[in-house]
């Protein structure tokens, strides 16, 4: 039987205020293509936290099993995509940058990010249907658009596993569609 990618055993988190009101057992199968879901509050981001090792734990921690993989920092084993906020990443940003276009903070463009998404980013990106983005500024992008850019920038580093937290948030049915058909077609 093969071993698990990633497995948590009785996890508490060290931090008391961030704690479930029980100890977290997690398992993900290799090759596994898993949903969490839950109503707001029910430790859904706590445990992507735990994951990433974002939130340490008492005792063994999480226990990580990369078959056949040159070591790597865990960052680029696993990537964690949050759609929380506007932006998802790391780009300062506030909920109406796009229609506050003109203020003076400036943003690279699309390929400025993506390094102008050669080789699978770059099929990736076109297979997106979004090559005439490649000049746009990322605060432009729509929800839909950015969360496949966010996509195809967390797939650059070849990632083990993607956790994407809230995919489907603020975007239209067509496009609800579009990413979940894209995203099937990912895990395959």
């Amino acid at each position: 039987m093969n071993e698990p990618l990633i497995r948590i055993e009785n996890g508490v988190t060290r931090h008391p205020s961030f704690r479930l009101p029980y100890p977290v057992d997690f398992t993900l199968p290799q090759g596994a293509h898993t949903a969490i879901y839950g109503p707001n509050g029910s430790g859904k981001s706590l445990l992507t936290a735990m994951i990433t090792g974002a939130q340490p734990l008492q005792g063994k921690g999480v226990n990580y099993h990369w078959p056949d993989s040159a070591p790597r920092p865990l960052h680029e084993h696993i990537r964690s995509i949050t759609f929380r906020d506007v932006y998802g990443g790391s780009e300062p940003a506030y909920y109406q940058q796009r229609w506050n276009r003109f203020d003076e903070q400036t943003f690279p463009t699309v390929g400025e990010v993506l390094g102008r998404a050669e080789g699978g980013a770059a099929a990736l990106w076109k297979a997106l249907g979004l090559e005439e983005h490649m000049e746009k500024a990322v605060n432009l992008l729509s929800s839909g658009e950015l969360r496949k850019f966010q996509l195809t920038k967390a797939l650059l580093t070849d990632p083990r596993v993607i956790i994407m937290d809230n995919p489907f948030i603020g975007l239209d049915a067509g496009t609800r569609d579009q990413l979940k058909a894209l995203l099937s077609t990912l895990s395959q």
